[in-house]
């Protein structure tokens, strides 16, 4: 099934990346969600895409004026086509305007029939629940998901993340595992576990799933910033600096708690 294929039949899953974070990978081979959510796409990837795709990758580039310009022009031909309103509830929870999400992507899983579609329905809302901290609400939606497609693996990701978040390492150990072996060079699933185990104190285990990930990632902000706090923790205060050395710094939140990091780093080595 080639790749337009099968985003019609998924319709569309989005990953829940950090805003502003690149999440783009050059290579299939190490990204087991590519298929699954255009977040993954580049700009080149999203400008490739056309027809009922057209307003969603306009979303996906932050163009939000024209995005919703061409559903407007759109509407009266698709007023009972479920992917229609998912990819509208989807523009709107890019946007960062969650009550407009759920209105539309309520729409949409009223509309569909589609187990298929429904599970990227149910993701999608998972994720506007766990924007607005409705963690329970977030997790029953994954699920709801999981159940539709016992294959999707972007469902499975988010809810490993929201375990992640709540320190249920166990729960969202499960999943990551069960994920990275359908697809062991995948970098977010193996980022992942990096941070599971660190969190966890298991320095050794937590370098292990980091070594997998190609140099290129590991200077991406939140592999960078995990990386250099397992190597600090692990008496490696050089190779902390030199991993903190190679971030772009180009996501805030990371940047800070980067500078952070060195702080104590330097505090550490001048004592």
């Amino acid at each position: 099934m080639n790749v337009i294929k099968s985003l019609l039949l998924l319709a569309l899953f989005s990953s829940c990346a950090h805003k502003g974070l690149e999440k783009s990978l050059h290579s299939s081979r190490l990204d087991g969600l590519r298929h699954e959510s255009l977040n993954r796409y580049t700009n080149q990837d999203l400008e490739g895409l056309k027809g009922a795709f057209k307003s969603i990758a306009l979303c996906h580039k932050g163009r939000y004026n024209e995005a919703f310009s061409q559903f407007k022009q759109d509407l009266d031909t698709n007023q009972n086509n479920p992917v229609y309103w998912n990819h509208l509830g989807t523009c709107y929870y890019l946007k960062g305007e969650y009550p407009k999400a759920l209105i539309y992507l309520e729409i949409s899983m009223k509309l569909t029939k589609k187990k298929k579609l429904l599970a990227a329905v149910y993701n999608n809302i998972g994720l506007v629940h766990l924007k607005q901290g409705n963690l329970p609400e977030a997790k029953a939606s994954f699920k709801l998901s999981i159940s539709n497609d016992k294959y999707a693996k972007t469902p499975r990701y988010n809810l490993a993340q929201l375990y992640l978040s709540r320190t249920n390492f166990n729960s969202a150990k499960q999943i990551l595992e069960k994920l990275a072996s359908q697809k062991p060079n995948d970098v977010d699933f193996n980022y992942s576990l990096g941070h599971l185990y660190l969190m966890k104190k298991q320095y050794i285990k937590a370098l292990s799933k980091f070594d997998r990930i190609p140099e290129q990632y590991r200077k991406r902000d939140d592999v960078a910033l995990n990386l250099a706090t397992t190597f600090h923790l692990m008496g490696k205060h050089e190779e902390a600096l030199k991993t903190l050395d190679s971030a772009p710094k180009t996501t805030s939140n990371f940047a800070l708690q980067q500078v952070e990091l060195r702080k104590r780093i330097e505090q550490k080595l001048n004592k």
